[in-house]
């Protein structure tokens, strides 16, 4: 579904002219990372989503504030992370299973679909994961969030009651990212994030 709300597909060009290299979904919103390396995205944003500073709904590709050129994104069930040239890790929106890897800044208001109003912890603007250095690949879920460490390791944080983490704890939230002890090593190979797992295939 596009953000005008038609099954037609619609073109959502990016500012300036600049050329996407990557486009990522998430629940409700969509990013897209451009050659540049800035990082576009537009949907909902009462939580934070698009990571302007505000809580404005944005119906068009609008710019993350981002310290420094982005090189991958991961979209998940209410927030985003990217992948900085650095090799450092800023998320936002959505934090309330601690899915950013860090402390929130504020609290959102939110309602879902029932018309259940409540809020939620969450950071309108991207914060720094301070724990994760020497990042290769970002990837996230609806609620859980993992990293991959140049040397292979994968780190994980977020939601963790069916074991997502795979640290062999039994937290429901896990605050910080912790390396992943269920793999024999940790090879190479791409990390992803199933809806209730995490897993890295081996070569």
């Amino acid at each position: 579904q596009s953000a005008a709300g038609t099954e037609t597909p619609v073109e959502f060009p990016l500012p300036d002219n600049e050329i996407p290299i990557d486009i990522e979904g998430g629940h409700y919103n969509i990013c897209a990372l451009a050659d540049s390396g800035k990082v576009y995205c537009f949907g909902p944003n009462n939580i934070g989503q698009i990571g302007d500073g505000s809580t404005n709904d944005r119906y068009s590709f609008t710019p993350a504030n981002l310290p420094r050129p982005a090189t991958a994104i991961a979209l998940g069930g209410g927030h985003a992370c990217a992948l900085l040239n650095d090799s450092t890790v800023r998320c936002w929106g959505r934090n309330d299973t601690r899915q950013l890897g860090a402390e929130s800044i504020s609290r959102c208001s939110y309602t879902d679909y029932r018309g259940i109003r409540g809020t939620f912890a969450c950071s309108r603007t991207p914060v720094q994961n301070q724990y994760l250095t020497s990042i290769r690949g970002i990837h996230a879920n609806m609620l859980t969030t993992c990293a991959q460490h140049e040397t292979g390791a994968v780190y994980c944080w977020g939601w963790n009651a069916y074991g997502q983490i795979g640290n062999k704890s039994q937290s429901t939230t896990v605050s910080s990212p912790t390396r992943m002890t269920v793999m024999d090593a940790p090879g190479d190979g791409a990390c992803d994030v199933g809806e209730s797992t995490a897993f890295t295939p081996q070569d």
